[in-house]
Protein backbone atom coordinates (compact mmCIF):
# COMPACT_ATOMS: atom_id res chain seq x y z
CA UNK A 1 0.00 0.00 0.00
CA UNK A 2 1.32 3.67 -0.59
CA UNK A 3 1.14 6.79 1.21
CA UNK A 4 -1.78 7.50 -1.09
CA UNK A 5 -3.59 4.53 -0.70
CA UNK A 6 -3.65 4.70 2.96
CA UNK A 7 -4.85 8.74 2.87
CA UNK A 8 -8.15 6.50 1.69
CA UNK A 9 -8.72 5.87 5.16
CA UNK A 10 -10.29 7.80 7.56
CA UNK A 11 -8.59 8.79 10.88
CA UNK A 12 -10.90 6.57 12.80
CA UNK A 13 -9.52 3.67 10.34
CA UNK A 14 -6.16 4.51 10.86
CA UNK A 15 -6.60 4.57 14.77
CA UNK A 16 -8.43 1.12 14.34
CA UNK A 17 -5.50 -0.47 12.88
CA UNK A 18 -3.38 0.70 15.59
CA UNK A 19 -5.40 -0.53 18.32
CA UNK A 20 -6.00 -3.99 16.71
CA UNK A 21 -2.04 -4.39 16.51
CA UNK A 22 -2.10 -3.18 20.23
CA UNK A 23 -4.44 -5.78 21.25
CA UNK A 24 -5.49 -7.84 18.77
CA UNK A 25 -8.96 -7.61 19.67
CA UNK A 26 -11.05 -6.25 16.96
CA UNK A 27 -14.50 -4.99 19.21
CA UNK A 28 -11.94 -3.45 21.63
CA UNK A 29 -10.16 -1.63 18.73
CA UNK A 30 -13.68 -0.21 17.19
CA UNK A 31 -14.88 0.68 20.60
CA UNK A 32 -11.23 2.96 21.16
CA UNK A 33 -11.46 4.09 17.51
CA UNK A 34 -14.67 5.46 16.89
CA UNK A 35 -15.41 6.00 20.86
CA UNK A 36 -18.58 4.02 20.37
CA UNK A 37 -20.64 1.53 22.60
CA UNK A 38 -20.45 -2.21 23.00
CA UNK A 39 -23.26 -2.75 21.20
CA UNK A 40 -22.84 -3.77 17.23
CA UNK A 41 -18.77 -2.92 17.82
CA UNK A 42 -18.26 -6.70 16.95
CA UNK A 43 -19.88 -6.49 13.70
CA UNK A 44 -18.48 -3.18 12.46
CA UNK A 45 -15.05 -4.36 13.37
CA UNK A 46 -15.50 -7.57 11.82
CA UNK A 47 -16.56 -5.85 8.50
CA UNK A 48 -13.53 -3.09 8.87
CA UNK A 49 -11.38 -6.42 9.10
CA UNK A 50 -12.87 -7.47 5.61
CA UNK A 51 -11.72 -4.16 3.67
CA UNK A 52 -8.58 -4.38 1.60
CA UNK A 53 -7.14 -1.32 2.70
CA UNK A 54 -7.50 -1.64 6.06
CA UNK A 55 -6.03 -5.32 5.89
CA UNK A 56 -2.60 -3.87 3.67
CA UNK A 57 -2.37 -0.61 6.50
CA UNK A 58 -2.73 -3.30 9.52
CA UNK A 59 0.14 -5.40 7.05
CA UNK A 60 2.02 -2.16 6.46
CA UNK A 61 2.16 -1.15 10.58
CA UNK A 62 3.56 -4.62 11.08
CA UNK A 63 6.17 -4.16 8.63
CA UNK A 64 6.92 -0.96 10.67
CA UNK A 65 7.12 -3.15 13.71
CA UNK A 66 9.20 -5.34 12.92
CA UNK A 67 12.31 -2.81 11.38
CA UNK A 68 15.10 -2.28 13.78
CA UNK A 69 15.47 0.40 15.78
CA UNK A 70 19.19 1.92 15.62
CA UNK A 71 20.86 4.03 18.04
CA UNK A 72 24.05 5.80 18.04
CA UNK A 73 25.82 3.99 20.89
CA UNK A 74 27.44 7.43 21.92
CA UNK A 75 24.28 9.23 21.87
CA UNK A 76 22.68 6.58 24.65
CA UNK A 77 25.51 6.90 26.58
CA UNK A 78 25.23 10.50 27.07
CA UNK A 79 21.71 10.35 27.65
CA UNK A 80 22.08 7.59 30.46
CA UNK A 81 24.78 9.95 32.04
CA UNK A 82 22.65 12.86 31.91
CA UNK A 83 20.01 10.81 34.03
CA UNK A 84 22.13 8.93 36.23
CA UNK A 85 24.34 12.16 37.31
CA UNK A 86 21.78 14.80 37.59
CA UNK A 87 21.03 15.45 40.79
CA UNK A 88 17.38 16.53 39.95
CA UNK A 89 16.27 12.95 38.90
CA UNK A 90 15.10 10.71 41.78
CA UNK A 91 17.61 8.34 43.32
CA UNK A 92 15.43 5.25 41.65
CA UNK A 93 16.31 6.84 37.88
CA UNK A 94 19.54 7.31 38.18
CA UNK A 95 20.47 4.28 39.84
CA UNK A 96 19.28 2.73 37.06
CA UNK A 97 19.97 4.88 34.78
CA UNK A 98 23.76 3.70 36.05
CA UNK A 99 23.04 0.20 36.37
CA UNK A 100 22.16 0.00 32.50
CA UNK A 101 25.12 2.50 31.34
CA UNK A 102 27.14 -0.36 33.09
CA UNK A 103 25.46 -2.94 30.81
CA UNK A 104 26.00 -1.23 28.08
CA UNK A 105 29.88 -0.37 28.80
CA UNK A 106 30.04 -3.78 29.65
CA UNK A 107 28.55 -5.40 26.79
CA UNK A 108 30.56 -3.14 24.08
CA UNK A 109 33.89 -3.19 25.89
CA UNK A 110 33.60 0.32 26.61
CA UNK A 111 35.07 2.53 29.62
CA UNK A 112 34.42 5.28 31.13
CA UNK A 113 35.48 8.03 33.42
CA UNK A 114 33.87 10.68 34.94
CA UNK A 115 34.08 13.35 37.74
CA UNK A 116 37.32 14.66 37.37
CA UNK A 117 37.61 12.20 34.89
CA UNK A 118 37.93 12.43 31.59
CA UNK A 119 35.35 10.66 29.37
CA UNK A 120 36.10 8.49 27.25
CA UNK A 121 35.06 5.64 24.55
CA UNK A 122 37.06 3.64 23.24
CA UNK A 123 36.70 0.14 21.63
CA UNK A 124 39.03 -3.06 22.82
CA UNK A 125 38.54 -5.39 19.77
Amino acid sequence: MTRDESLKLTLEQKKFCEEYLKSYSPTLAYRKAFNKPKSHSATYAYDLLQRQHVIEYIQELKNELKKPVVVDLEIAILKLQDLAFNDNNPQQIQLKALDTLHKVLDKNNLTLENDGINITISRKD
